[in-house]
């Protein structure tokens, strides 16, 4: 789990790694491409599940900050000669401290003229997001863009069942930028003995919605075959994603040092033109390739 530390402004902020700036840039690359190809939409939502205290200070880094989604988010606009901007945000925090900092730099960031986003569009819910998904999808028009991040750190946070929510409402355009929480998590819950794997088998069965994991974890029985099962691992999570979504394919590899990986990002969804964009800056910004998005 992330600590808790303060920013520079004297509120709540998550000590984060300088990874979780990697992370949030596909949100800054993806999100502006997505708002103007969905401009003739009178709605586009975006939906952040476990948002955080709005801001993080790099671990190890003295002075060193970066604003977390929700405050970006606040901000982003459309690459096109008429700007446009998400049309409504929601942020969701499990915890009180969490919820009560994120309002307080939201409040501040629209007196200080700086949210693309009306106020009186701008929710923050204090509440546990798999509780609140049903209230917030009911609230959002069907005919919407809705753009979904989920930020877990631990797969007890979102059971498959959440997941499979968000596409039981009945909206026509949900794309999920969404967090594996592959070494940080799920593999320290996979013991190479039987016995101790079934401590924690309810929740790997609830995360991933199957009992797949297990035939995974049965074929590693040495330290040399965990990079087999935590390839299997990730198709077995996107192939249960390709089963509420058209596309779903990883994004960004987080690493801590080296060859050390953390987590892993992952992308969903239905429309071509969300496919493209996201495979776009997968090859040309996450991955160092030059290209024409547009063009």
């Amino acid at each position: 789990m992330s600590r808790v530390v303060a920013a520079r402004d004297g509120l709540r902020a998550r000590d984060n790694g300088p990874w979780g700036v990697k992370k949030l840039s596909f949100l800054d690359d993806y999100c502006p491409s997505a708002i103007q190809a969905t401009a003739r939409k009178h709605h586009r939502y975006y939906v952040d599940l476990f948002a955080g205290p709005g801001r993080n200070v790099v671990r190890g880094r003295v002075g060193e900050e970066f604003d977390g989604s929700p405050l970006r988010v606040l901000r982003y606009r459309s690459v096109g000669p008429q700007p446009i901007a998400f049309t409504h945000a929601v942020f969701v925090n499990a915890s009180r401290k969490d919820h009560e900092a994120l309002e307080e730099r939201v409040r501040l960031t629209i007196a200080e003229d700086a949210s693309r986003i009306p106020a009186q569009n701008i929710r923050c819910i204090c509440g546990d997001a798999n509780a609140k998904i049903s209230t917030i999808f009911a609230q959002i028009p069907r005919e919407a863009y809705v753009m979904v991040f989920a930020d877990m750190e631990a797969p007890s946070q979102w059971p498959w069942e959440s997941m499979r929510a968000l596409k039981g409402f009945g909206h026509r355009s949900v794309d999920l930028y969404t967090l594996l929480p592959l070494d940080m998590a799920i593999v320290r819950l996979i013991s190479y003995q039987r016995e101790g794997r079934e401590r924690y088998a309810s929740t790997l069965d609830q995360f991933f919605g199957t009992g797949g994991w297990r035939e995974l974890a049965n074929r590693r029985l040495t330290e040399g075959r965990s990079g087999e099962m935590r390839h299997g691992l990730t198709e077995l999570y996107l192939n249960q994603m390709r089963t509420l979504w058209a596309n779903a394919g990883p994004m960004i590899d987080a690493y801590v040092r080296g060859q050390q990986r953390l987590y892993r990002m992952l992308f969903a969804s239905d429309h071509p033109a969300a496919e493209r964009i996201a495979t776009w800056i997968k090859r040309n910004t996450i991955e160092g390739g030059q290209g024409n998005l547009f063009g």
